[in-house]
């Protein structure tokens, strides 16, 4: 799971990380080894969200991207009943292009608010 969390843009913002740590243990999350070594991954949330995808740069363009996002929208589909469902930055056109590629459309964008709540 290092190897994951040391990538994941948020992995520092986000105070559950127990809670991350057993979806990515637990629930349909996935990963793609390139001899022996973690290459491509995406966690799955209970609620049917994947989370923290993401695959090494020097792996990209490869499709591995496109075999982690399936098996992990597959196992969601057909354990839990649920769609799967994705939040990307607009910057992040990679993300856009792979999810697209895959069947994922554009449904509404999203404005992220933390609250404090002293």
């Amino acid at each position: 799971m290092a190897t994951v969390f040391s990538h994941w843009t948020y992995a520092h913002e986000n105070p559950d990380m127990d809670l991350v740590l057993g979806a990515a243990v637990h629930l349909g999350s996935a990963g793609l080894e390139v001899n022996g070594m973690l290459v491509s991954w995406g966690i799955s949330m209970r609620d049917g969200g994947i989370h923290a995808v993401h695959t090494l740069e020097p792996y990209r363009g490869h499709g591995y991207g496109k075999i982690v996002m399936r098996h992990i929208c597959q196992r969601i589909v057909v354990e839990s009943n649920q769609f799967p469902v994705v939040h990307i930055e607009g910057y992040n056109s990679a993300s856009v292009r792979l999810m697209t590629s895959i069947g994922f459309q554009f449904s509404h964008s999203m404005t992220w608010t933390d609250f404090d709540p002293s």
